[in-house]
């Protein structure tokens, strides 16, 4: 797993707005789902602990410590080759976006995209 790059969408505990008996007939895959061979959807790539992606995108400060209430449910996650001068940008194709987009029309979910929030 060293040196490669993956896009992920982490679905979270938190703002469970789904109907509970729904979801307990319903629950999300409990493995890794394949969707194609770079992208799937259950775990983070390599053993991954969702906290160390929920600390790299979260607010930081000075002895900003909060305790967070909420983990992660499952992830969306695509293995990509970054181009050399835009390492950095997410979903540079918008395959999972338009990902997530279609998943919402075959079942809806409380996962929202960024203008949604």
């Amino acid at each position: 797993m060293q040196g490669e790059v993956f896009d992920v969408v982490i679905h979270s505990t938190g703002s469970f707005v789904a109907d509970v008996a729904e979801f307990q007939r319903h629950r999300p895959p409990n493995g890794v789902f394949e969707l194609s061979e770079d992208c799937w959807v259950g775990l983070l790539p390599g053993g991954t602990h969702s906290d160390l992606v929920f600390n790299a995108c979260g607010p930081a400060g000075y002895n900003f410590n909060p305790t967070r209430q909420f983990g992660c449910r499952y992830a969306v996650c695509r293995r990509v080759q970054p181009e050399p001068t835009a390492v950095y940008v997410w979903d540079r194709d918008s395959w999972l976006r338009r990902l997530l987009f279609l998943s919402r029309l075959i079942r809806p979910t409380n996962i929202k995209g960024r203008n949604n929030s």
